[in-house]
């Protein structure tokens, strides 16, 4: 999976409709970062690249690229 393929798979689990969702998104404090939001990176994360991380790992992230950042070594 690319940087970009990551993204978009993202974006769709986190059901985020606004334009322009990239690694510059800020997610801290958006409505959909939320338990449910933080639970379905997670899962996202851990089915699609092998990589378990802990939810306090996440807690820790203001943007998209720091997502991105975590699992970049999985990703093409």
């Amino acid at each position: 999976m690319t940087r970009e393929e990551f993204v978009e798979v993202l974006r769709d689990v986190l059901d985020w409709h606004a334009a322009g969702f990239n690694e510059f998104t800020t997610l801290r404090g958006h409505e959909k970062w939320d338990s449910v939001g933080l639970l379905s990176t997670l899962t996202l994360i851990d089915e699609e690249l092998g990589i378990v991380l802990s939810s306090k790992a996440l807690h820790s992230v203001n943007n998209v690229g720091d997502i991105v950042g975590l699992v970049e070594g999985k990703l093409s």
